[in-house]
């Protein structure tokens, strides 16, 4: 079985490394000369340290590079997360390690049939990379277009948009969206029910009392409502409730149905 590949911990400095550089750090401040006698001169100094760190105890060395472990551990975690300067070292960093996480999640799936969407943006213009998604069933995004209407990669761009302006452009879009999707919806299930009408016209779709005034007037009756409030698409604030309404109806999994004249009779 394929293990993960992504260290979770980093490897614990070396006590003797950590005491070379150490000494090291103090004996080339004082060397004078060029930079070639102070290499010769470092390389044979080596065994110098060898011989002492050999005679210590472990107390006596846990004491003599306590302080430049620490020193090391935070310089080392200083690298580890630090933030690239440079647009090209963000976009080679970012892309590297996109392509880590993807193999990773390409094993996870093979591994336990787990699925996965995973959208990556950049959060500044001045960076190069594109918005990122990974999914590892087409049902993963098939399930996402559906309740937002938008396919994964304008998801994404959707998503870098808002991660680089915040908040006021999302919000102006999330505004026009929901007015759209409300009359949209709307509009929809009033056709449904027009189309499903065999005695006679129906002039609006009636959300209160909708059995007396559909159901015993016209012999209709609704199936499969899908949420779990009975509303005028206008009253919902939430585009997803509307979109999933909107699929039911265009599926068929929600709709109208004329009852025969036995039915009506017996309703």
């Amino acid at each position: 079985m394929q293990k993960s590949r992504l260290t979770t911990e980093p490897r614990k400095i070396s006590k003797w490394n950590a005491y070379v550089s150490k000494e090291m750090k103090k004996f080339n401040e004082g060397l004078s000369g060029d930079a070639q006698e102070r290499e010769c001169v470092s390389d044979g100094y080596i065994k110098i340290l060898s011989e002492q760190w050999r005679k210590m105890t472990e107390e006596e060395r846990d004491e003599a590079v306590a302080d430049i472990i620490i020193d090391l551990e935070e310089r080392r975690e200083n690298r580890r997360i630090a933030i690239p300067n440079e647009a090209s070292a963000a976009f080679n960093d970012t892309r590297a390690t996109l392509a880590l996480v993807q193999r990773e999640l390409e094993y996870l799936h093979g591994r336990t049939d787990t699925d996965v969407l995973f959208i990556a943006v950049r959060s500044k213009l001045d960076y190069y990379n594109q918005p990122y998604v990974f999914y590892s069933n087409d049902r993963v995004a098939e399930f996402w277009e559906t309740l937002g209407k938008k396919n994964l990669p304008d998801l994404a761009l959707a998503m870098e948009g808002y991660c680089i302006s915040g908040m006021d452009g999302l919000a102006k879009n999330h505004r026009d969206e929901l007015l759209e999707a409300k009359q949209r919806v709307a509009a929809l299930i009033l056709r449904k029910l027009r189309e499903t009408s065999t005695r006679g016209e129906i002039a609006r779709m009636y959300y209160v009392n909708f059995e007396e005034h559909i159901t015993l007037k016209y012999g209709i009756i609704l199936v499969h409502w899908p949420l779990q409030k009975f509303a005028a698409p206008g009253s919902f604030s939430s585009i997803l409730l509307l979109n999933m309404l909107e699929s039911g109806f265009e599926k068929g999994t929600t709709r109208f149905e004329s009852l025969s004249d036995a039915e009506w009779t017996a309703w």
